[in-house]
């Protein structure tokens, strides 16, 4: 996901999120995307709300659940 409108998709979805330095002790997460407008995407992990800058992710995906 790259564009505002691709986040704004898939809104309620869950996504990998990865970032290029750690945050927290960790470079990867996953949860429910709140948001992603803006410069920020937002997701919900274990009722937690982390807030990323998008110049600090690396990549943005889809969870595929089978």
């Amino acid at each position: 996901m790259h564009k505002d409108k691709d986040f704004e998709r898939y809104i309620g979805r869950i996504v990998e999120l990865k970032t290029y330095d750690k945050v927290d002790g960790r470079k990867e997460f996953e949860g429910e995307l709140i948001s992603g407008i803006g410069n920020e995407v937002v997701i919900k992990e274990d009722n937690n709300t982390l807030t990323f800058n998008k110049d600090k992710i690396s990549i943005v995906k889809l969870k595929v659940i089978l």
